[in-house]
């Protein structure tokens, strides 16, 4: 019965879709209102996070010293968080953040989350150092950058806080605090840090099962080549998931240059592309122009030179421009499996439907590098559900396949099976064609060497005699000119038909050849091999008639047995030979047996 795959995917699709939303709902947000550099988060549940999204006090090109009063106004500027900063060069250079929080409760203790800041930052509050990521400084050589996520905490001295963050960036092309920052109670702020940390490893985990699953169906089908080039595509992607979702690689891989990760994951998204389109290309023959595929290889492999020779500030500038090379083919990616889909290719719709949310997701974190939206990144979870598709869809189409292949196996196999027995059948043909007589069915001259010799060793072990009955038609040259020959082969018939009614199953009859005919009679002497050749005489001298036109048939025969144990077979046969010519001299229809000469 054939499972509806159909069905096992959309329970997939929302499964997937359930499980993140129910894991992004795990921590509940709540949001609280910034104006003119305070945040009042007095109405902030326990068991919420709240992002502290507003406007924010900088001293842009200032590193205030914490719990300093004398704050020139004139330095004071007003920024929203998150952005990226304006100026010449844009997004770089240095400056302090300030955040007045009220509504604290004494003694109790929060922290903050900050996910994304460039490129290096050291926190305050009040006049405690919290911690720092990096070293900021007022140029690029005194800056130490650090792009992992990090946690600060602090207890609450009294009902309000001053947040102090000195920043610096001049590593990247956008600087600034460009992402929220997380605010709540510790507890509830470091369970938000896990369970993202759980649902990425949950998605990575996933990915490299896939990929790992997608090589096994390559090294079982090596035919399968859209399995290869689709773990090659989740490959990608982990390298890229790795490195920028939580900087899970930084953190496990400190003595490795974090500009080294990042440009790798610059270059697995470089790539992600004309692999996919490889993919799609195996999936669907003929469906992808081989032109595309070498531009999308050669653009791909042209951004990967630069990636490597050109700074990592240079190269992000130059990278935006692959990123509309990337929605441009993410466009035709979905016309060429819309003309999938109307020629009905298999799995072409569901290849639609996940192209269509990758698409989505994409140009959702496309936007937001871009800072044209807010949303945050959610191209992970896309290309969760995205490759578990485009797996699912793969294995279903390997299943298939392989199903057909059992099919077709099985259909051979029955073939090969009918064939051989036939070959068995003609091979028994040829073997009684090439032992037997066609005309009487009894052994053939060319088949009684075998015979013999296991008759004369036989002899040699036991000393059993046998017998050897030689028998002639007579006039069968004139049965043949007066009658035909189809009346002489009528005859030759008549006459095995009646060797074999009258021969035992030890017995070997042959047609020697002509009308002439022997029989090997194992174990029997020449008196008892007289017995049985008068027998068969006598039945033919008793059958007046062959065929439509009457004439008799009587025969002739010699017999002779072995003497001696080093006789050859054919001694023995000339002895009955030359018995049946003595019995033809002597007139026909009757018999001899050979007399063995006595020494004088």
């Amino acid at each position: 019965m054939r499972i509806n795959t159909g069905f096992i995917r959309t329970i997939l699709l929302l499964s997937t879709i359930l499980l993140i939303l129910s894991s992004c709902s795990l921590i509940r947000t709540h949001n609280v209102d910034i104006l003119s550099g305070t945040a009042d988060v007095s109405g902030l549940d326990s068991q919420y996070i709240t992002s502290l999204d507003g406007e924010w006090e900088f001293y842009p090109d200032l590193f205030l010293i914490p719990g300093d009063i004398k704050i020139s106004s004139s330095a004071k500027t007003m920024i929203k968080v998150p952005s990226v900063w304006k100026g010449n060069p844009p997004g770089r250079g240095y400056g302090t953040y300030r955040l007045v929080l009220t509504g604290l409760e004494q003694g109790k203790r929060y922290s903050f989350y900050f996910f994304e800041k460039v490129s290096a930052a050291s926190y305050y509050i009040d006049t405690t150092f919290m911690g720092g990521d990096g070293i900021p400084g007022k140029s690029k050589n005194t800056e130490i950058p650090d792009f992992i996520p990090s946690l600060h905490s602090f207890s609450a001295k009294g009902q309000s806080a001053v947040l102090m963050i000195q920043v610096s960036n001049f590593s990247m092309k956008n600087g600034g605090l460009w992402e929220s920052v997380r605010f709540g109670e510790a507890k509830t702020v470091h369970r938000y840090w896990a369970l993202r940390i759980i649902l990425l490893s949950i998605i990575i985990g996933a990915m490299i099962t896939m990929g790992i699953y997608q090589v096994f169906l390559f090294l079982l089908y090596k035919e399968a080549l859209a399995t290869l080039w689709l773990s090659l595509t989740i490959g990608l992607v982990v390298v890229k998931t790795m490195i920028t979702g939580e900087h899970i690689l930084m953190r496990f891989l400190p003595g490795i240059s974090q500009i080294f990760l990042l440009k790798l994951s610059t270059m697995s998204v470089v790539f992600m592309i004309p692999f996919y389109l490889m993919f799609l290309h195996k999936s669907f023959p003929g469906i992808c122009s081989t032109k595309v595929l070498k531009v999308n290889f050669m653009v791909s492999s042209f951004y990967a030179a630069l990636i490597v020779f050109l700074s990592f500030l240079s190269m992000q500038s130059v990278i935006e421009f692959y990123l509309w090379f990337i929605i441009i083919n993410l466009i035709y990616i979905i016309l060429i499996i819309i003309r999938a889909v109307r020629e009905k290719r298999p799995g072409a719709k569901w290849s639609l439907i996940a192209s269509i949310l990758i698409l989505s997701f994409a140009l959702n974190d496309i936007l937001y590098d871009m800072h044209i939206i807010q949303t945050g990144y959610t191209l992970n979870l896309g290309l969760l559900i995205f490759l578990m598709l485009q797996a699912f869809l793969t294995a279903d189409q390997n299943i298939m396949a392989y199903s057909e292949l059992k099919l077709l196996r099985s259909k051979l196999e029955a073939e090969v099976e009918n064939r051989t027995e036939e070959l068995k059948e003609e091979r028994n043909k040829l073997e009684i064609l090439a032992r037997n007589d066609t005309l009487t069915g009894l052994f053939n001259r060319n088949s009684s060497s075998d015979i013999f010799e296991r008759e004369i060793l036989r002899y040699q072990r036991t000393r059993v005699p046998f017998a050897v009955v030689m028998i002639d038609l007579d006039y069968f040259k004139a049965i043949n000119d007066s009658y035909g020959h189809a009346a002489g082969d009528y005859a030759l018939q008549e006459l095995g038909k009646a060797i074999r009614d009258i021969s035992r199953r030890t017995d070997y009859c042959f047609r020697w050849g002509g009308e002439e005919f022997l029989l090997l009679l194992p174990d029997t002497k020449e008196a008892d091999a007289r017995i049985h050749a008068e027998k068969l005489r006598q039945n033919i001298a008793d059958s007046p008639e062959a065929g439509e036109q009457s004439f008799y048939l009587t025969l002739s025969y010699g017999i002779s047995s072995i003497y001696d144990p080093g006789e050859k077979s054919v001694d023995i046969v000339n002895r009955a030979d030359t018995a049946l010519y003595r019995a033809k001299e002597e007139g026909r229809n009757r018999g001899y047996i050979y007399k063995k000469p006595t020494n004088s």
